[in-house]
């Protein structure tokens, strides 16, 4: 294989290897015609219950509201759908060991429990062996959005997705229109024929 051929292979698998790993999966009711529904509004008091900060729920709201106005659906006091929203965080801890190395005593960007003292001195953590345990912690974040035809009273799609929840602010913008963003590609949902 040439060198010309191989590259384009080679950016592919890189792009996509540094993608997020967002997971999503998404349940509708087939009787319901989803070409029906133009506007929407969100359950204010189920957004209230979500134990996200203010400013976190906001940041979901909107991206919601983006998403949604560019599918061509408004925001009505009336409406055909009732938008809600849960959320799910769980801490995820990595219990393999790390060993020292290059990275020892050093902080490596992550959240971790304080197992390593960040110095060369006497670590009660440490084995014989001189190893130091390394237990990063990772929050992941399950996000659902639920749709329920006014008209019906009856739920005719659920969303779910879930991903790793960043620690830094800018990070975290990004995740949640993403997070959204692949939640709602699956909305309306795509009858197979």
């Amino acid at each position: 294989m040439s060198a010309t051929k191989f590259i384009p292979i080679l950016l592919l698998f890189m792009l996509s290897s540094c993608g997020s790993s967002i997971k999503v999966n998404s349940d509708f009711d087939e009787s319901a015609d989803f070409s029906q529904y133009k506007t929407y509004s969100f359950n204010k008091s189920g957004i209230d219950r979500i134990q996200f900060s203010s400013l976190d729920k906001k940041k979901i709201l909107e991206s919601i509201e983006t998403k949604l106005v560019k599918k061509g659906m408004t925001e009505s006091e009336k409406p055909d759908l009732i938008v809600y929203v849960s959320t799910e965080e769980k801490k995820k801890v990595d219990k393999s060991p790390y060993y020292g190395g290059l990275l020892h005593g050093m902080d490596v960007g992550k959240e971790s429990y304080p197992m390593d003292s960040g110095y060369y001195g006497y670590n009660p953590y440490w084995s014989y062996w001189g190893d130091s345990p390394y237990a990063p912690i990772e929050i992941e974040g399950t996000l659902f959005i639920y749709f329920l035809d006014t008209a019906k009273n009856e739920l005719i799609w659920l969303g779910k997705g879930v991903g790793s929840i960043p620690h830094s602010r800018s990070k975290k913008v990004a995740f949640v229109n993403d997070l959204v963003e692949t939640i709602l590609m699956q909305f309306p949902p795509v009858l197979a024929k």
